[in-house]
């Protein structure tokens, strides 16, 4: 095999490994090291510090990650992952072994975790942490609302389950996180929906999430002044509305990608008639309201009228009342 051939193969071999690699991964013998060497020298791979090679198109998060022997982790995760954020990430997270020794200098802006028990994904795949160890450690990282925004969204794109995370979350350091799992809803649809749910929460009130309700069909969330009207529904973290039950509040959170056609504005139009027919109140939020944390502001004053009182004090001070 010529030279150019065996470069070629070496820049398949680095393109296989997600653009950068550990040489001791990439190369068995002198030979190939001194392959590598001369395709840094003419400028078609770079060479980093602690023997990463990488191709000039590498992610800088992967080549960082091949430094120091970790994945990604955290909000850069839950972005690989599909997951909803209210922001795109900025410092970068990687998690190394709790057993692994010391960790390179000069990484930049970086925060790094040690975990018990990490599961390092093989060389040739991209170096993030498993789905489960990603969200433990965002668990710890974010605030509660974004951690819960993400774990929604992991419930319900099935990554994961609540008794999978968990078997994870166990002993006193975790208390926090399983805190943040029970009050997670799989069938929340939404990043709105999470974040209007978790508002109305801290506010005093108890809404009632994915919520069918006779004659409308499923809403996003609903307040009631007689909790005894809701029963149990399809799913194990699913409402109902009983047939003739006292005027509820029914809360949509409109995002417009799905409220937008002329079909979704008669399909809402219509499931608001049903509403008001059966004595319930419709009430829309739109997505730019819910993502400048005006849910509360806007429901309450339309709660109190309809008796529904929160039963804390808000503390986001919202002014909520107490019975």
């Amino acid at each position: 095999m010529d030279k150019s051939s065996r470069i070629e193969g070496l820049l398949a071999r680095l393109a296989a490994h997600q653009g950068a690699a550990r040489l001791s991964t990439l190369c068995s013998t002198r030979t190939e090291r001194r392959l590598v060497t001369r395709a840094a020298a003419d400028g078609l791979i770079t060479l980093h510090p602690n023997h990463v090679a990488a191709l000039k198109s590498a992610d800088p998060r992967f080549i960082l990650c091949r430094r120091i022997r970790g994945v990604i982790t955290c909000a850069h995760a839950m972005q690989h992952y599909g997951l909803p954020l209210q922001s795109a990430p900025t410092t970068l997270h990687i998690a190394v072994p709790c057993n692994q020794g010391h960790i390179p200098d000069a990484i930049g802006r970086v925060v790094t975790h040690r975990l018990s028990g990490l599961i390092l994904p093989a060389a040739d795949t991209a170096p993030v942490a498993p789905v489960e160890q990603a969200l433990i450690c965002y668990l710890r990282c974010a605030d509660e609302l974004d951690a819960l925004i993400a774990l929604d969204a992991a419930f319900r794109l099935g990554l994961t389950t609540r008794p999978q995370l968990e078997s994870l979350l166990q002993g006193p350091r975790n208390r926090r996180s399983r805190k943040l799992v029970s009050r997670s809803h799989p069938d929340a649809r939404s990043l709105l929906e999470t974040i209007a749910r978790y508002e109305l929460e801290e506010a005093g009130y108890r809404p009632a999430t994915a919520v069918s309700v006779p004659g409308v069909g499923e809403v996003d969330l609903v307040l009631t002044a007689h909790p005894q009207d809701l029963v149990s529904g399809l799913t194990p973290d699913t409402k109902a509305l009983r047939a003739g039950s006292h005027p509820a509040l029914l809360i949509e959170t409109d995002g417009y990608a799905f409220h937008s056609s002329r079909l979704d504005w008669e399909h809402d139009h219509l499931r608001d008639q049903a509403a008001i027919s059966a004595g319930h109140v419709p009430l829309h939020l739109t997505s730019r309201q819910v993502l400048q944390h005006g849910t509360v502001e806007i429901v309450a004053p339309v709660a109190m009228r309809m008796g529904i009182i929160p039963i804390i004090h808000s503390r986001r001070g919202h002014g909520a009342l107490t019975p």
